[in-house]
């Protein structure tokens, strides 16, 4: 009974271990937004919400400013894609130009 209890005991712990392991690995989601770091780098914004066109964009590059990654689309990425990756994922341009807002 003692052995019993104590395997019950690791399976409930295990599941619940497994369970909320779920909720840890999803960090990314649809509206995630890249931004220009650098000649062809973009970098995942923390806060997309506070993404803004009109100020953290500057007209000073003839690549997308920032990509934005569809609603269609819940896959984690990673946090710094190439502009070639951004492009194969069809993760949607912005106008062109180089980011200078908040990361």
């Amino acid at each position: 009974m003692k052995n019993f209890k104590n395997i019950a005991f690791g399976l409930v712990a295990g599941m619940l271990a497994f369970g909320f392991s779920a909720f840890t690995n999803a960090k990314a989601a649809a509206g995630d937004v890249y931004a220009q770091t650098g000649s062809g780098t973009y970098q995942r914004i923390s806060n997309p919400g506070a993404y803004n066109p009109s100020s953290d964009c500057t007209p000073t590059s003839s690549s997308p400013c920032v990509f934005v990654q569809p609603a269609s689309d819940t896959n984690d990425h990673g946090d710094v894609l190439t502009i070639n990756q951004a492009q194969d994922l069809e993760l949607s341009p912005s106008s062109d130009g180089t980011y200078i807002g908040p990361f």
